[in-house]
């Protein structure tokens, strides 16, 4: 044995390192569980958890990291969970022997999922690759194939991914915990990275962790001393202004497509009145008794987060204006915030144009209300809100520090809706409800504006979005019914009178989904648009991709919840399943047929 494997076979001997990665609902911590056993549990964190323990004699380390949208782009992620990321190893000294990509094992592996994944694990370093052993999860779910069969048969792009990791590779079956074997062939694959390696775990610039260590406790003092005025904030608030328990409480919920603004309607009311996923033309009003409180929530059509203004349907900044007489003058506008998702400058001035048109003192009557918080695990908003910086803390503070968290996973925890009808009730001690200047709001509408685009860019604009996104969702469409089709089996001609045909959309509308746009496909669909220029399509595609990716991802979310529902229930009968799968229908969105006009003043639905 050489001196260099000598060094390797006693690094690993008594101790063995990894670090797991991997997006959303990949399986981690089920991963964590499973290795460690069951006196060792792991929940979803929005910062790394480390966790120890010993197997077969051996004490093993491994560090769970956020998720990412497997879809989605790296600049979508949060800054929180980039920086965890990037101090994963820092948790598990001197360095990891290896990182765990966890995948689940019956995914399709499609080419848009790679790029998230490379520059996230290459956060890390181009020699992270040397050290990655691919974990396949959920290999209960591989029907009549093994592991190296699905690899064969799949995509392309997985087959790179693999030699990337010098096709390194494991399967997991987290369902049967007590099949030790899989997690001893695990240990001794760790162990032969480490071999590969002569030894050397995975290091990092001891000058990037110190640095990335200082801005972590920068963040966690800022979180802190946030949390402490916000507390001094309200506490002056009770002392100089009579806060009392409304009768009546009158809200407006604002913000972009997706953000969840319907699902807060819901949660407010505690019943579900408000049909999330599925953007309309109309503001939507509901009524209904809140812990001895008269509640009215009018939910209004979402702006889109990476366009401009002015490329929103001149109707969505109409009935968004029109929501404040569908409550008589609103108590507060809620301006709903996804917490998963990245937020800078760009977001910054979209909101700020979109909240325009209720004149400046607009934010005195503004709470950020942020959604998805459970996707920050046991990290603070604070946290995130600081990890963010200077574009959503200028947010903040415009809205006087005001700001509250719902937890999309627990639905039933009413305490965080009592909380935010307390801090409503503080508000309004202090600025009543509101009612937008008159004069303010004339001046506003007859200034002229400065605009990006004159009338016939917007046009083109608008036919080249509408265009594009119909073709994804057509295409989202067919792999919807797919799904649905494997769970329901083909229909049975006896049944057909019992259970009619699937429909996803109205006969006027069209239907949804989204692979990656190539330049070919660019000239293919779009030669026409030449007049808004080449590069600017390019720029305009790539930010609907951005747009489209984030929704098509949250609807699937729903739809693989339902059908595995549905899929669960093997003693169902064929039309409990299909009412099941009928719930997929709300959360698909609908588009105007393409023989319409393209105007941009012309109702069309997107995804809410």
């Amino acid at each position: 044995m050489s001196h260099e494997e000598e060094a390797s076979s006693n690094a690993t001997s008594t101790e063995l390192r990894a670090v797991l990665l991997g997006w959303h609902k990949s399986g981690k911590t089920s991963v964590i569980n499973t290795l460690l056993g069951p006196d060792v549990t792991v929940a979803v964190s929005g910062q790394c958890v480390k966790k120890e323990g010993r197997v077969n004699g051996r004490k093993v380390t491994l560090v769970d990291t956020p998720g990412w949208w497997k879809d989605c782009s790296i600049r979508d992620l949060p800054g929180l969970s980039k920086q965890a990321i990037m101090r994963s190893v820092s948790l598990c000294p001197p360095g990891p022997h290896a990182f765990l990509l966890v995948i689940e094992a019956d995914l399709v592996f499609m080419e848009k999922y790679m790029e998230p994944l490379e520059q996230c694990m290459e956060r890390l370093g181009d020699s992270v690759w040397a050290h990655t052993i691919v974990l396949f999860t959920g290999s209960d779910k591989l029907i009549n194939m093994t592991i190296d069969q699905h690899i064969q048969r799949g995509e392309e792009t997985l087959q790179r991914l693999l030699q990337k990791c010098g096709n390194r590779f494991h399967v997991f079956d987290n369902t049967n915990q007590s099949n030790r074997a899989q997690v001893f062939e695990l240990l001794e694959k760790i162990e032969e990275v480490a071999r590969q390696n002569c030894g050397r775990i995975f290091e990092t610039d001891p000058e990037v962790l110190q640095e990335l260590q200082g801005k972590w406790e920068d963040v966690q003092r800022r979180a802190t001393a946030r949390q402490t005025k916000v507390q001094e904030e309200r506490s002056i608030i009770k002392k100089k202004a009579s806060v009392c328990h409304l009768e009546e409480l009158r809200v407006v919920l604002l913000g972009w497509v997706m953000s969840g603004k319907s699902s807060v309607g819901n949660s407010i009311l505690k019943q579900k009145r408000f049909v999330t996923g599925k953007r309309t033309a109309e503001c939507v009003r509901e009524c209904g008794s809140v812990a001895g409180r008269n509640v009215t929530v009018v939910d209004t059509p979402g702006w889109w987060k990476f366009f401009s203004p002015e490329l929103n349907p001149k109707w969505v900044q109409d009935k968004i204006f029109g929501s404040i007489s569908k409550c008589e003058f609103p108590h507060v506008m809620l301006l709903v915030l996804p917490a998963d998702t990245s937020f800078n400058e760009q977001q910054k001035r979209v909101i700020e144009e979109n909240m325009a048109i209720f004149g400046e003192h607009v934010w005195r009557y503004t709470i950020v209300l942020f959604t998805w918080s459970d996707f920050l695990g046991d990290a603070l908003i604070e946290h995130h809100i600081e990890s963010e910086g200077e574009a959503l803390q200028w947010l903040i503070e415009k809205c006087g520090n005001r700001y509250h968290v719902f937890d999309n996973s627990k639905v039933g925890d009413h305490t965080q809706v009592s909380e935010l009808l307390e801090k409503i009730e503080e508000m309004v001690a202090e600025n009543c409800s509101f009612q937008p200047g008159v004069t303010e709001l004339y001046e506003k509408k007859t200034k002229p504006q400065l605009h990006l685009y004159n009338e016939d860019q917007i046009n083109n604009i608008m036919k080249i979005l509408k265009e594009e996104w119909n073709r994804r969702a057509k295409k989202f469409q067919a792999k919807v019914e797919k799904i649905c089709s494997e769970v329901t089996g083909p229909p049975r001609e006896s049944n057909r009178s019992m259970t009619p045909p699937l429909k996803f959309c109205s006969e006027q509308e069209e239907v949804p989904d989204s692979p990656k746009m190539f330049e070919s496909e660019c000239e293919e669909h779009y030669p026409v648009e030449k007049q808004v220029n080449d590069n600017l399509t390019k720029q305009l595609l790539t930010l609907l991709e951005r747009e489209w990716n984030r929704q098509e991802t949250m609807v699937m979310e729903k739809v693989r919840a339902t059908l595995h529902e549905a899929d669960q229930a093997r003693e169902a009968s064929k039309e409990e399943i299909l009412r099941s799968v009928a719930k997929v229908l709300w959360w698909l969105p609908g588009c105007k047929n393409e023989k319409d006009t393209c105007k941009h003043d012309e109702p069309t639905e997107l995804f809410k």
